[in-house]
């Protein structure tokens, strides 16, 4: 009976693993896509005004942009992902503004876990994680938004506009 040579062996170990990541990439994007459809769905927006990027490359918003998709994902070698988003939080015709927030995932087992980068509450997809998450994210956006309305209020004659107003300068009431 003939046995496999240690080289077969070898390279039927690297076929396998390649295999296995290239499932695990898979299944990551799946959870991507989940993600970024559960979040429209919460927040009742357009998936027009939902974006994802690449995290080590930022957001870019110009005026024909591609929304994104889940090949956006990044892959550290130790299994863990990254994805960022940016949701436009102007409805209608005002100047474009973003929240943006970068998404850390991890697939154990069967469930994912997943955060916003720097925060330190955690979620699984295990229940209503999902759900929670997205409960999550429109919290946190609304306190960035009303804590950015606040120090504009605060200042307005700064020439900064950080949500989207204008700053209306009063005239001097001199006519030519």
């Amino acid at each position: 009976m003939t046995r496999k040579s240690r080289y077969k062996e070898l390279c039927d170990a690297y076929e396998k693993g390649v295999s296995d990541c290239d499932l695990y990439r898979k299944e990551c994007r799946e959870f991507v896509q989940d993600l970024r459809s559960a979040l429209a769905e919460y927040l009742r927006c357009p998936e027009t005004k939902l974006y994802m990027f690449q995290p080590t490359r930022g957001f870019v918003f110009r005026s024909h942009v591609i929304q994104g998709d889940a090949f956006d994902t990044e892959f550290a070698e130790n299994g863990t992902a990254l994805i960022g988003f940016a949701l436009n939080v102007n409805d209608e015709e005002l100047e474009d503004k973003f929240f943006t927030f970068i998404v850390l995932f991890k697939k154990k087992d069967k469930e994912f876990f997943f955060s916003i980068l720097d925060d330190e509450e955690e979620f699984s997809t295990e229940n209503d994680g999902i759900l929670d998450f997205c409960e999550h994210i429109f919290k946190v956006s609304l306190k960035n938004l009303n804590e950015r309305l606040a120090i504009f209020l605060e200042s307005p004659t700064e020439e900064s506009s950080p949500i989207g107003f204008k700053v209306q300068r009063e005239s001097t009431g001199k006519k030519h």
